[in-house]
């Protein structure tokens, strides 16, 4: 007996008449596992169906575009709550994204803390404009709801309050961001195997008697802003073959890693 292929299998076809219809039509009357009969029943079985979820979801698309356009309106009268009742339910008629885009623009507006990021934000000369109602810029896609939230600014008594503590924040987060990407530059000198400078490991097999037998110890160092002073320790052989112990210390630009007031001793 012929094995039969995936797209052969009964249930496979009964899928595709169910999600794809028209693959699924096609499958079925190219299969030879039917009879006539069953295929003409299937055929309009499905068909009717095929054709009553068009009209649903056709329905079902225009409640929601009514839902989203009488939204619209209810926004523009204020009446905040009644939108969103609104575009709940034109999202569960039809999971309409314009209705999801303007219910999240509402729920931004009723956050406190949205409000809050604006106003700490707002340049001074902005911040002038707004108190004074003359303030004309897009925070939200929707213009009544913008226009709300611009009331909501002009009238917010806190507003000064709110402004002197996102100015502390944001030079506080500027300074641990300044900080942090400083950290970063430092730490790339250093060798994330044996935590030696890159630079003065460099420096100082190039000076040494036989750069082969060098042996990295320790290194420790000191953050001065702009640059860091550096000190390692080392193991190598001198002249005689002897192994001994040196040490070099320098100053490495924290940006670049270039070392100056280099001193060694061995």
């Amino acid at each position: 007996m012929e094995k039969l292929k995936w797209y052969q299998k009964k249930w496979v076809i009964i899928l595709f008449l169910l999600f794809i219809f028209p693959i699924g039509l096609i499958l079925l009357w190219i299969n030879k596992g039917f009879t006539q009969k069953t295929k003409i029943i299937l055929s309009v079985a499905f068909g009717i169906f095929f054709i009553i979820a068009m009209v649903n979801g056709a329905a079902q698309e225009k409640d929601s575009n009514k839902l989203y356009t009488q939204a619209i309106e209810e926004i523009k009268q204020g009446k905040l709550s009644e939108a969103k009742q609104s575009l709940e339910k034109s999202i569960e008629k039809n999971s309409n994204e314009e209705s999801k885009k303007l219910k999240g623009e509402i729920d931004k507006l009723e956050q406190t803390e949205f409000i809050n990021n604006i106003i700490g934000t707002l340049t001074d000369n902005e911040y002038k404009q707004a108190k004074e109602g003359k303030l004309n810029k897009q925070f939200l896609a929707n213009e009544s709801l913008n226009t709300l939230l611009l009331q909501k600014i002009k009238n917010d008594n806190n507003s000064d309050k709110i402004r002197e503590e996102q100015k502390v924040r944001l030079k506080a987060e500027a300074e641990a961001k300044a900080k942090e990407e400083r950290m970063k530059l430092i730490e790339k000198q250093f060798s994330s195997w044996d935590g030696s400078h890159k630079n003065l490991t460099e420096y100082i097999k190039s000076n040494m008697n036989d750069a082969k037998s060098y042996e990295h110890v320790e290194t420790r160092y000191k953050d001065n802003g702009e640059t860091i002073y550096v000190v390692t320790k080392f193991r190598g052989n001198n002249a005689f073959g002897a192994k001994v112990i040196g040490a070099c210390e320098a100053t490495a630009n924290t940006e670049t890693g270039e070392l100056t007031n280099i001193n060694c001793e061995n």
